[in-house]
């Protein structure tokens, strides 16, 4: 909801805050409000989902059209270079999930892979489970999904019987962004056969602590922090879960795919 959201912006402002954190909803819907707190002489960093139109000081997250090339080149992997998959998107026209979708489109070009449905679910788990179920209703002989969020799975394992049973029974491969729990044990069961990670860890911690170092004038960041990503798959996702379990992130994951 971007006008909830420029409210809450309009709210900090009128609290007289230091600095804001946004994970932007919608890119322009953002810029006046973040321009506006701005002009207040409040320092804005976006993370996660950015507003690079606005004069926010700097975004925090993923490269998500890096991570758009890395789920291709993970379902590739899984079902080769021929097949009809689809794409599961959140809220239309969020620039975040733009481009993990613009690059997972550039990831399979030059391909036989026919993106034969692109669907949304607007953040909602229910939604998401529906137009995934009414897609493979639609088209039984799918290839593989790439889910660009993971709305869906929060609903559980046996919400979705259609993508399951393909998964399970038909050959059907797919790839998810994120390597939240729920998501590490769909790759232990084959539901998903690839993740592309965020840092989830970073969001808080470095978004704080970077948002206090611009107010206090201790250190300028560039227009873009790299926060990096994960890519998880049977070969790693036991590290990734201890990682989750202990609450300890520093440690670099095994390869996804080690060397034979």
């Amino acid at each position: 909801d971007m006008a909830e959201q420029a409210r809450v912006i309009e709210d900090a402002i009128s609290q007289g805050v230091d600095a804001i954190g946004v994970s932007c909803n919608d890119p322009d819907g953002c810029v006046d409000p973040i321009n506006a707190a701005l002009d207040a002489g409040i320092p804005v960093m976006t993370w996660d989902s950015d507003s690079p139109d606005s004069g926010r000081i700097t975004y925090l997250g993923v490269d998500n059209y890096t991570g758009g090339v890395a789920a291709a080149n993970l379902l590739m992997r899984e079902m080769g270079t021929s097949g009809k998959v689809a794409l599961l998107t959140g809220v239309p026209g969020a620039f975040n999930l733009e481009e993990r979708i613009r690059g997972f489109k550039d990831g399979i070009a030059g391909t036989d892979i026919e993106i034969v449905a692109t669907v949304a679910c607007n953040d909602d788990i229910n939604l998401g489970v529906q137009v995934v179920e009414e897609t493979m209703l639609a088209n039984p002989d799918l290839n593989g999904w790439f889910f660009v969020g993971l709305w869906p799975v929060f609903a559980g394992e046996g919400a979705m019987p259609l993508f399951e049973e393909a998964v399970k029974n038909n050959g059907m491969k797919a790839v998810a962004f994120d390597t939240l729990p729920v998501e590490l044990d769909w790759v232990k069961k084959g539901l998903l056969h690839g993740l592309v990670g965020q840092k989830y860890w970073g969001w808080g911690y470095d978004t704080v602590y970077m948002a206090l170092n611009h107010a206090l004038n201790l250190y300028p960041y560039p227009s873009w922090t790299d926060s990096g990503m994960d890519i998880v798959t049977i070969n790693n996702v036991d590290a990734m879960a201890e990682a989750w379990e202990t609450s300890d992130f520093t440690k670099p994951l095994p390869p996804a795919f080690p060397e034979e």
